[in-house]
Parts: structure tokens; C-alpha cells; sequence
């Protein structure tokens, strides 16, 4: 249809419109709906709600002269995309060293940071990513940092978020001293023979010092930070974040509050050795509304680690490591603990689980403390749910398990043969949808949908296991909004629900699936607002159609 065409159109159904019902402020027509009756090409919006969905005449007649009309000349429209686990990890400024590849030697890593430390200023802070090749290996260590950059503090860590290395300078900003005392869940490695800290950090000993790094930001690098991921959200169409800051949940909530994102945050507890979640947890849920933006809601616990770093708790050993397991992250009285207080607590808890042991542990502590059909209740998050293996795959069912994966993680062929052999059947996905398990989807990582959807489709790892492009937008749509109690307000483009809608720039059903990780939104609108429009759609008033 000719745009002057559609604009006459627009002209005449909305002269011809019933006034007697609800006059919609946004209306989006002539576009292909996911998920909604196959007759149904328009929207209507106003406020922040859906008050309808059907033909474009049907929608057209709603509008009056100062509604906005959206033509999406054929383009699909998706219920925004909620991502179900993102960390929000800020640090003060410094350099961050270029390295080539995901998985730089340790030579080519000192060699950089050497570089960095003689074009920086005495003090600011070194930061790298380095892969598996530099966590696995024993020697890399603060004294090495130390002796090609001893007057700035260098951070070098694992892109999985499980292993990182620091110099003595670091210690210092950091706050840390040779006296650190361990505990059963915060382990500090030593050189052998001394008190010496090494420099090395991994589970909660990292992600401890992660919130000491997260301090020493300033609050304008923080706000900077938050804006920076509220415009690629937006970027993708993403209207939800379900968010695990490495800062203080409150704070994390104070700082969204003060800077007024377009997109929803759900603020997560990540609770941490020496915090006051880690031993006393207030129910947050119906309580921790901070606006219709932001809420506080649910808490998190780190069983093991990945098999990048061969941190996974397997009950079988790995295969380029005989005898060796990987290990718990929380002892057995820790984990009831934590267990018993995700069953007394109305509040939702999410468990970042990956190895079969480890998933095996849950589900026995589970047993432990209270009966099958009061868990289905509580929807207790799985994060990652690798090693939900067929054994354990009917205890998930009748527990009611939510599992949030993350496709990106399916891109690890030869570390997935490496650790586990050539033989094994790793990342289970598929498996779990067809066993009734619901599935969210979140990045962690690379925030782009599209990506994600890629990989959720093609599988690398395990190509059995892969699920559709229809299976994997539900799952980062209503799948999502199930996975934080939010299925009956978003995840479908339904009257009632909130206008968290995108379009994006080309049809991801149907495209090819190597194009799928360059798309973007078009047009992102959350709750009724436009907060993105590239203009590549038209658009006008409806007065703006009615010539003289």
C-alpha cells in the first residue's frame, strides 16, 4: 500500500471513528502482531496500557485528532524484551587494555598492562578480560601485575564473572590486608607457606571485592553507568532488566530512583558474605515498590562456579581434569539455610546453579524443607540450569523451577568438550520446554536480544537442544515477566497489559539466522511512552491528516 494511500485511509476511518469509547494517545497499525490472533495488525495505547488489540479499521476508529499514528508498513510487533539476569557492575574510570581474542596468554595480558601503566596517571586504575586460559592456569599472579605496573592498581578478570587477579596496589584500594580471615563460603588463596594474599579471587572472595570496587565509584560514574545501560537496552527494545547490582541493593534503588530510566528495573538482592542478607532476609515482595519503574524483589545465591574455570560442581569428574569435581560455593548447613529461608520467605529466590552436583544439592535440600506443592508456588529460580540433566529433569517439573539461560553461554563448543568430553550432552534447553519447565531468557553478557535468540536457535553446544525463534521470543517476553511474577501486567500484546512494545528493524522469524544479531529496535515504547523512534517508521498526529 502507498504511503499517501494509507494516509487517506487513516484520513477517512478516523473521521468516521466512535468517539463514545476510549480515545487511544498512540496507535500502531498495518503490522504483524507475535503471538496474537492472526486478524489482529493494530494496537491501541493509552496511558500507560493496551486497551486494545484487532483490525487496523477496528483500531483507527478509536482515534481522534490527537492521537499518534504509527504505520508500520508490515513490521512485526513484539511485546518489549525483558531480560531476566543482567549485572550491573560499576567501577571508577580507568583504562581498559586492548587484548585480541576472548582468551589472551598471560604474557600478552602483562605486556598490555604494561603498555597502559606507562601512558596512564600514577594511580588510575588497569582493567582486562581474559578467558579460561589465564583462570585455569596456577601462576599468574599480583606479583607479575606488580612488576609492570606497581604504581596503579590493575584489575584482570574472567569475561565469566568467575576468576580474577589483582596487583598490590589493588589490595590497597581495595581495602584489603594479609590478615583477611576465610570462612567456609569466602576462601582467600595465599602464596604457600605464608599469609600473603596471591591476588587471585574467585565465587564470593570476587564478587566481595566486586562491591568494594563498585564503592570506590564515584555517584556521577555510577549515574553514567546506568544511562549508558538504559540507551542500549532502549537500542534493543528492551523494556524490563531484571538487574543483580554489585552494589547494595538500596543504593542500587536510590541511584535508579534519582536518575529516572525509561526502562523497568526489577533490583535483585545479590546477597554477599558480610552483608546483612547474607544472615537476615526481610520479605521484599509487594513491599519494594519504589515507583512504577523500579522495584525491589527477590534475592540471589551463587552455588558454584562454570566450567570455564572448571567451577562447576559435577558429580562426575572433568574430563580434562581427572579427579577433580569443582566445589560447592555454600556449605551443606549454608545451603539449608538458604533454603529454608526461600520456603518461609514470600519473597522469590533465585539460585545461580550450573553443574549437575550442584543441581542435585538444591533439589535434595529442597526435599529437606517442605513439600513438592508448596515449592510450585514459590517459583524458585534456576540461573543457567545446566545441570539440570535427564535424572533430574521430573524433580524440576514437580518443583516448579524457573529456568533463566542464557544462550550466549551455548557458544562454547570446544570449552563444553574440553571439560565435559566429546560424548556428553551439556546445556539442556529444549529438553526443559518440552517437560513443561518454564524458561526465561537473560543476557549476561552481551545485552542484544536478537543475539541471544540466535544462539537460543542454533545451539552450538548441544543442536538438540535447540528451541525456535517463536519459543525463544516467548521466553524473553512472557517467559521473563513469569520468571518475576509479572506474567498477568507485561510479556504479551494484550488489552490490559503495559505498552512495553518493540518493532524491530527487520523480521526475526523470518531473516536469516546470521543476520538475526544485527537487528534492533525501531521503535521501543515503554508504558505507553515513546522512548526510541529512529524514524524509519511514519508517523503523525491524526489532526495532521485532516487538510483544510
Amino acid at each position: 500500500m502507498q504511503p499517501m494511500f494509507r494516509a487517506l485511509l487513516i484520513i477517512l476511518l478516523v473521521s468516521a471513528g466512535c468517539y463514545g469509547q476510549a480515545v487511544p494517545n498512540v496507535v500502531l497499525v498495518h503490522g504483524h502482531l507475535f503471538d496474537a490472533d492472526a486478524n489482529a495488525h493494530a494496537v491501541a495505547i493509552r496511558g500507560d496500557r493496551i486497551i486494545a488489540v484487532g483490525t487496523d479499521d477496528s483500531i483507527l476508529k478509536m482515534a481522534d485528532p490527537t492521537t499518534v499514528v504509527y504505520d508500520l508498513a508490515g513490521r512485526t510487533v513484539l511485546p518489549g524484551f525483558n531480560d531476566a539476569h543482567f549485572h550491573w557492575m560499576p567501577a571508577p574510570a580507568g583504562v581498559e587494555v586492548r587484548l585480541a581474542g576472548m582468551d589472551p596468554k598471560w604474557d600478552e595480558v602483562l605486556s598490555a598492562v604494561k603498555g597502559a601503566a606507562a601512558n596512564s596517571p600514577k594511580g588510575g586504575w588497569i582493567y582486562a578480560t581474559v578467558g579460561g586460559s589465564v583462570v585455569t592456569d596456577p601462576t599468574p599472579s599480583r606479583m607479575s601485575l606488580d612488576q609492570v605496573a606497581p604504581e596503579n592498581p590493575v584489575w584482570v578478570e574472567c569475561w565469566s564473572g568467575h576468576g580474577l587477579i589483582v596487583n598490590a596496589a589493588a589490595l590497597h584500594r581495595l581495602g584489603l590486608s594479609e590478615e583477611e580471615a576465610d570462612t567456609d563460603e569466602l576462601h582467600y588463596e595465599r602464596f604457600p607457606g605464608t599469609n600473603q594474599l596471591s591476588g587471585r579471587f574467585t565465587e564470593y572472595a570476587q564478587w566481595v571485592q566486586r562491591r568494594r570496587l563498585a564503592s570506590l565509584a564515584t555517584k556521577e560514574e555510577k549515574l553514567k553507568s546506568l544511562h549508558a545501560m538504559s540507551d542500549e537496552a532502549i537500542h534493543f527494545g528492551v523494556t524490563s532488566m531484571q538487574v543483580m547490582p554489585t552494589t547494595a541493593v538500596d543504593e542500587f534503588a536510590s541511584l535508579l530512583n534519582e536518575a529516572q530510566l525509561p526502562v523497568r528495573i526489577r533490583a535483585m538482592d545479590f546477597t554477599l558474605p558480610g552483608t546483612p542478607s547474607w544472615t537476615a532476609y526481610s520479605d521484599r515482595r509487594g513491599a519494594g515498590n519504589i515507583s512504577s519503574m523500579v522495584r525491589i524483589s527477590g534475592l540471589k545465591w551463587i552455588l558454584d562456579g562454570t566450567p570455564l574455570e572448571r567451577g562447576a560442581a559435577l558429580r562426575t569428574a572433568y574430563a580434562d581434569k581427572p579427579g577433580w569435581k569443582g566445589q560447592l560455593d555454600l556449605s551443606s548447613a549454608k545451603l539449608d539455610s538458604a533454603v529454608q529461608r526461600a520456603w518461609s520467605s514470600n519473597d522469590q529466590t533465585l539460585f545461580h546453579v550450573v553443574g549437575d552436583r550442584a543441581t542435585a544439592e538444591l533439589f535434595r535440600a529442597m526435599e529437606r524443607t517442605g513439600p513438592d506443592e508448596g515449592w510450585r508456588s514459590k517459583r524458585i529460580r534456576v540461573e543457567h540450569g545446566e545441570g539440570i540433566m535427564p535424572d533430574l529433569l521430573p524433580l524440576a517439573v514437580k518443583r516448579g523451577i524457573v529456568v533463566v539461560q542464557n544462550p550466549t553461554h551455548f557458544s562454547l563448543h570446544d570449552v563444553m568438550v574440553a571439560r565435559y568430553g566429546a560424548s556428553a550432552k551439556v546445556q539442556p534447553f529444549r529438553s526443559l520446554a518440552l517437560a513443561g519447565i518454564p524458561i526465561a531468557i537473560g543476557s549476561d553478557g552481551p545485552m542484544n536480544p536478537y543475539l541471544n535468540i540466535m544462539f537460543a536457535c542454533m545451539h552450538p553446544d548441544n543442536p538438540d537442544e535447540a528451541i525456535t525463534r517463536a519459543q525463544a521470543i516467548e521466553a524473553y517476553t512472557s517467559g521473563s515477566a513469569y520468571a518475576e511474577f509479572a506474567e498477568k501486567e507485561k510479556g504479551t500484546i494484550a488489552a490490559g497489559k503495559l505498552a512495553d512494545i518493540t518493532v524491530p528493524s527487520n523480521d526475526i522469524l523470518t531473516i536469516s539466522a546470521d543476520a538475526l544479531s544485527g537487528a534492533h529496535s525501531v521503535l521501543t515504547i515503554v508504558g505507553g511512552r515513546v522512548v526510541l523512534d529512529n524514524g524509519t517508521l511514519e508517523h503523525a498526529y491524526s489532526k495532521s491528516l485532516h487538510k483544510p
